[in-house]
């Protein structure tokens, strides 16, 4: 990503998605794993790690439930997947989030995964959108006696990343924490650039071209940009993480929120906030960064 801040420009063009450069960071993202292993790892998951899922319709949302079958009551987590996505792309973290000891659910996204609503959306509708309907979700779970849905988090990847932020500041309960991965907590690093003028319809991403919608576009961006309100977020621990060569969503939202907020001199550190730009290639979460997240959520209690 691209620009952001209050000296962000308009009119310059729209930055297109580096593709030549995703497909080379793509390349050495498949050696860095291979030489860390992970694909063997998440084969013995596959194979070794006792843990239930079962795919349900919870609030009218299709998502599938990860757990351990052992009696005991478990913290909801809420694992989001990404823009052009779906729940089933979430499944090896799911898996190691519920080996952890969480309950941990995997819903779609609007649009995306089973859900055939008619019409295209942009990253901004389908983020205010999911996360209205996140407190019919959890206050379903909060019924149930087997998930501690009072102390619920959320972990995000890319446009889920958004989604745990928006959540955190728009929700009705309040996550005890969120862990936004290979995300921008600002969306005007979204303004005149490829990925933010697009629409997800009939499950394909659709960039615009018509030069009314895009401005539109970069209204909408602009105005629910929430990257103020992060900036005095007290109450809900974070911990966001970027890759150092992610050529779709670049860390640079991230250090500037982390900058803003060592700047703000009080009033900003009732909760842990951690920010991690780890050594990695691609847009995806490697497994050192879901290592990071599960022992950060255990950190918090």
């Amino acid at each position: 990503m691209r620009r952001g801040g209050k000296g962000a420009t308009r009119g310059a063009g729209v930055k297109k998605i580096p593709w030549g450069m995703m497909v080379l960071t793509f390349l050495l993202a498949l050696v860095y794993e291979a030489l860390h292993l992970t694909p063997l790892k998440h084969l013995a998951r596959r194979l070794f790690v006792k843990v239930e899922g079962r795919r349900a319709t919870v609030a009218g949302l299709p998502l599938v439930e990860y757990r351990k079958d052992d009696g005991k009551r478990k913290r909801l987590v809420i694992a989001q997947h990404g823009y052009g996505a779906r729940k089933e792309g979430m499944r090896d973290f799911a898996v190691r989030l519920a080996a952890a000891g969480y309950f941990v659910v995997t819903p779609d996204a609007v649009g995306h995964g089973e859900r055939d609503e008619p019409g295209g959306r942009g990253i901004p509708e389908i983020v205010e959108r999911t996360v209205a309907e996140y407190d019919a979700l959890i206050e379903a779970y909060r019924g149930r006696p087997e998930v501690d849905a009072e102390n619920f988090s959320i972990v995000g990847r890319s446009m889920g990343g958004s989604i745990a932020y928006r959540y955190a500041l728009r929700g009705r309960y309040k996550p005890r924490a969120i862990a936004p991965t290979i995300t921008s907590p600002d969306f005007r690093d979204l303004v005149d650039y490829q990925l933010g003028l697009s629409r997800y319809e009939g499950h394909r991403i659709v960039h615009l071209e018509d030069s009314r919608e895009i401005e539109e576009r970069n209204r909408l961006l602009e105005e629910t940009n929430h990257f103020e309100e992060l900036v005095a977020l007290e109450d809900v621990a974070v911990l966001a993480q970027n890759m150092r060569f992610d050529f779709l969503v670049r860390p640079d939202g991230s250090e500037r929120l982390v900058r803003a907020r060592a700047a703000r001199k009080a009033g900003i550190d009732a909760r842990a906030f951690e920010f991690r730009c780890l050594f990695a290639f691609f847009h995806y979460s490697p497994d050192r960064a879901q290592k990071n997240i599960i022992a950060f959520l255990k950190a918090q209690g």
